[in-house]
Order: C-alpha cells, then sequence, then structure tokens
C-alpha cells in the first residue's frame, strides 16, 4: 500500500499514460515534425525512467549500483543515440557495437574525474 502512495509510482503511472495518449493519436506520417522531436524526447525520458528503476531495483542485491547516479543516464544517452542514428537510416552494426562502448567509456571517465576531484 505504500508503493501507491510513493511519488515514483505515480510518475510511472503517468508516463506511461502519456505514452499510451502520444504514441496512439498520433501518426508519425502526418505529424509536424516538432511532435517527433516531442515523441523522440518522451521515448528517451520512458527509457531513462526504466533504467534508472531497474538500477534502484538491483542496488537492493549489488548495493554498490546505489552510488551510480550517472549510469542510468549514460545508458538512456547511448539507446537516444542509437534510435537517433537508425531513425534516420544511419546505423550501422559498426556503430551499434561502438556506441554502447563510447557510453561505458564516458561514464567511467566521468566516475574517474568525480573521485580524482573529490577532497
Amino acid at each position: 500500500m505504500n508503493n501507491i502512495r510513493s511519488r515514483s509510482f505515480w510518475l510511472t503511472v503517468g508516463l506511461i499514460i502519456t505514452d499510451a495518449l502520444f504514441f496512439g493519436l498520433t501518426n508519425p506520417v502526418r505529424v509536424a515534425s516538432i511532435l517527433l522531436i516531442a515523441g523522440f524526447a518522451l521515448i528517451l525520458l520512458t527509457v531513462y525512467w526504466l533504467l534508472y528503476n531497474l538500477q534502484r531495483l538491483a542496488a537492493v542485491y549489488a548495493p554498490w549500483l546505489a552510488e551510480q547516479k550517472r549510469l542510468s543516464l549514460m545508458i538512456a544517452g547511448g539507446i537516444g543515440v542509437v534510435l537517433a542514428l537508425q531513425s534516420i537510416g544511419q546505423l550501422t552494426s559498426r556503430d551499434a557495437f561502438l556506441i554502447p562502448l563510447a557510453a561505458v567509456a564516458l561514464y567511467a571517465y566521468s566516475e574517474y574525474g568525480k573521485k580524482t576531484s573529490a577532497p
């Protein structure tokens, strides 16, 4: 019962309803380009929120994951780049292989920078 009262639960429900309404009521062939961008942003937000909640769930079994705040953001960004390249027809198998590696490298570099600059 406490889960229903939580902010995270209602944000998830709101995101699911927004996704269903937006993608159920729009036709990508006839819609304005600004709505295509809004749909892309909505997909990225949904992927980020899903990854963030999966990370919180996994932190129960791997406590070090609770400290990794940027992990979900970096993975969602990598997925966003792959989706953007695929939607314009420029995604190759090499890109699909290298983009996740670049996201992991960027994450590792950002964590290393955070640890070395901390007093």
